[in-house]
């Protein structure tokens, strides 16, 4: 979606689809797992694929979900990885900015027609639009890049 940002990438490794699903458990969790002192990510994993999130010391509302399919390949397997942020933090986004974005059109419009009274209104909502994209992109992507790096690391061939 052009709102929201999301990442897809296809990891290659020597593992086999029972070892990378094996290396995965072993540092995730379920997600309302009572005792989530020694793992990386919570989730699930079983043979066919894998929903994850990537533990952070901080709260925050982009952190991406990280689904994944294990494909068998040859001597070894692929592992298709899609990112996006979670539901609930992707709805209220796309709220948000659509009421921003509204505005903003609204103001060109009045703008458009005369009315000069309304510039700090469209010039505001701009403003808000582009600020809530930045905050979003530079969120996400720093959490996604880290949670791929660590990921890229654990199936290292």
């Amino acid at each position: 979606m052009i709102f929201l940002p999301s990442r897809e990438l296809l990891l290659k490794t020597s593992k086999t689809p029972e070892e990378v699903c094996s290396v995965l458990q072993s540092v995730t969790q379920p997600r309302y797992s009572p005792f989530l002192e020694n793992c990386e990510f919570t989730g699930r994993v079983d043979r066919g694929g894998f929903s994850i999130c990537q533990r952070v010391s901080c709260r925050s509302s982009f952190l991406p979900v990280i689904r994944g399919r294990v494909i068998p390949r040859g001597n070894g397997c692929e592992i298709a990885l899609r990112m996006e942020i979670r539901p609930a933090a992707a709805m209220f986004s796309l709220i948000w900015m659509g009421v921003v974005l509204l505005i903003f059109l609204i103001g060109l419009l009045m703008l458009a027609l005369g009315i000069t009274g309304v510039w700090p209104l469209a010039l505001a909502s701009g403003g808000m639009a582009a600020g809530g994209q930045l905050l979003i992109r530079l969120s996400f992507c720093s959490l996604a890049g880290a949670a791929e790096r660590r990921i890229e690391e654990l199936l290292k061939s």
